[in-house]
């Protein structure tokens, strides 16, 4: 079977502060139950992976780029939507949440000049989110920001557009979906982590809490 690993694109949008960043749709309908976090997080190389995939001719996301400053005590909220496929240009399901609260930010990243100092009220950052074409992976950063354990970010990803076929056998696998979970890797190269989450099958979403910054993958 195929094994899908990820490919990154690269650019940069500034949004406004203090309110919801909506850079592509609407909110997909709601309902279902949530389940609680997953088994405990394990490691695996990224070769056993089933990395999830957009399904041929799922609409596009309206951007997979995008960039703003986050202040240390102001909440931030930014969403990425696929277009809607009946309104061209226009947001339909929601792909990704990230949310910080008014005190996440915790320590400066080592590629900053504040390297390892704490963040103090008013102190900013500007993050970058750079979603795959190729798979549903977004990577987070500037790598090595952390968050407060006590205040963490909460990312949400939605597999709403994924190809039904996970394995890639030429056939639907609905008992796989159950499996579908969120991975993480430190850097590129590095073995992929399952992040323990909370997850919805009837919303197709997983729901994490962010310490530090890196690249997040659903995947089976």
């Amino acid at each position: 079977m195929n094994r899908w690993m990820p490919h990154l694109s690269l650019s940069v949008r500034r949004l406004p502060l203090a309110a919801t960043l909506v850079l592509v749709g609407m909110l997909a309908a709601c309902g279902g139950s949530t389940t609680g976090p997953t088994t405990p997080p394990t490691i695996e190389p990224g070769a056993d992976l089933l990395f999830l995939r957009p399904a041929a001719g799922s609409p596009p996301l309206l951007t997979r780029d995008t960039s703003f400053v986050a202040t240390r005590g102001q909440s931030e909220t930014v969403e990425l939507f696929y277009e809607d496929p009946q309104n061209p240009g226009q947001p339909g399901q929601r792909f990704l949440r990230f949310k910080l609260e008014d005190n996440s930010l915790l320590q400066y990243p080592p590629s900053h000049p504040m390297a390892g100092a704490a963040f103090q009220p008013g102190d900013t950052i500007t993050i970058s989110i750079h979603v795959s074409q190729d798979t549903l992976l977004a990577e987070f950063s500037p790598s090595g920001l952390k968050f407060d354990p006590n205040a963490p970010a909460e990312l949400e990803m939605r597999w709403a557009e994924a190809d039904r076929d996970f394995d890639d056998d030429g056939s639907e696998d609905p008992e796989l979906e159950g499996d579908i979970d969120l991975w993480k890797q430190e850097l590129a190269g590095q073995p992929w982590t399952r992040v323990g989450t909370v997850k919805d099958v009837s919303l197709e979403e997983v729901k994490a809490e962010v310490t530090g910054f890196t690249i997040w993958a659903l995947a089976i």
